[in-house]
């Protein structure tokens, strides 16, 4: 399966426009153009499963790996990584990790000078046609997605509705209508009244928002604002749950986790990741899993099993993670595998030593 949207890399690196978090990227095994055309160029030979399709491919580089250090390296190449193969079957429970689509301050130049609220912008046509496909891949690939679990910002409240949509059969695929200067996304809701509560669950967990700090937030709320309010970032909590397709909230259940503090330090943020996918998988411990979070996010999702520096991620580009469902002691495997490998679903990362 390959990444619906491959336009935009967030670069885990190098402080570039549209991008969402920022690390120094490694040093390349291979020269810099030589690593960025296998990116987007080659499919991962080692496993058939996933069919690469050049229109999702053809992407910009927004930050490139430096040239090969005269130095020896600690960064192997990402083919020397194990291959964990997918185990499929009802004893199984997948985590998927999803970036956003496309965001309208990254295709639209100076979207964000007349936008009213340009920290957090909505999806182009574009990113809702990405996220879309990629609840159709997953539908067509077999997966049952049980519950989708979203980050709070605008761009990921409209992607996990477009996901949600096409894991439904009937959803149908509706217009968008895409205001030209990127002040605002409308779309028609017929097909959403279709999908019924009883297929997916969906609910707003603060534990996945954006690294909420100036590398990552290019044009934070004005000045003398209250940047330590959740208000002040994000839409009222009932216009977000409208975003998604009706009998999916989880209303039960509520916002989940703690909305993070301005400025948010790298470390917490990595460490604020991995807590909520843990608590997650936890708590619905026998519930295939979608969380719609940011590029800082996906990247995590991958750390946190392997030893990698991420360094890109395609718009909805994703990992995926399995382990055992609850066994007849009730509790679940506590060892989740990454089955995915660098590139061949969006994500792009190295080994280090």
């Amino acid at each position: 399966m390959a990444s619906p949207g491959a336009d935009s890399r967030a670069p885990l690196g190098g402080a570039a426009a549209g991008s969402e978090g920022l690390h120094t990227p490694p040093p390349a095994a291979r020269s810099a153009e030589d690593m960025y055309l296998d990116a987007s160029d080659q499919g991962n030979e080692s496993d058939e499963e996933f069919v690469r399709d050049p229109e999702f491919e053809a992407g910009i580089v927004l930050s490139p790996p430096p040239a090969t250090p005269t130095e020896p390296s600690p960064v192997v190449s990402p083919a020397r990584e194990t291959k964990i193969p997918r185990r499929m079957g009802p004893n199984i429970q997948n985590m998927f990790v999803v970036r956003h689509g496309e965001r309208s301050d990254d295709a639209v130049p100076g979207w964000e000078k007349t936008a009213a609220r340009p920290w957090d912008p909505p999806l182009t046509e574009k990113g809702f046609q990405q996220a879309y496909n990629m609840g159709q891949q997953l539908r067509n690939e077999g997966y049952k997605i049980d519950r989708v679990v979203i980050s709070p910002f605008l761009r990921c409240l409209q992607t996990a509705g477009e996901i949600i949509k096409a894991l439904v059969d009937g959803a149908g695929e509706d217009e968008v209508a895409q205001d030209s200067k990127g002040k605002g996304v409308e779309r028609a809701q017929d097909g959403a009244a279709r999908a019924p509560a009883s297929t997916v669950k969906a609910h707003i967990d603060y534990g996945l928002t954006e690294l909420l700090n100036a590398r990552a937030i290019r044009n934070p709320p004005r000045s003398g604002a209250d940047l330590h309010s959740k208000d002040t970032w994000l839409l009222p909590e009932e216009q977000l749950h409208a975003l998604l397709p009706s009998g999916v909230l989880d209303e039960l259940l509520g916002t989940q986790g703690k909305f993070p503090d301005w400025p948010e330090d790298d470390e917490v943020c990595h460490a604020r990741y991995a807590e909520a996918y843990g608590r997650i998988g936890d708590q619905f411990p026998n519930e295939d899993i979608i969380c719609v979070t940011h590029g800082e996010g996906v990247g995590v999702s991958a750390s946190r099993f392997k030893k990698v520096v991420v360094y890109a991620v395609n718009y909805c580009g994703f990992t995926q993670a399995q382990r055992s469902r609850p066994g007849t002691s009730g509790e679940p495997d506590e060892q989740w595998d990454l089955v995915t490998q660098s590139e061949e679903s969006g994500v792009y990362w190295t080994l280090t030593t």
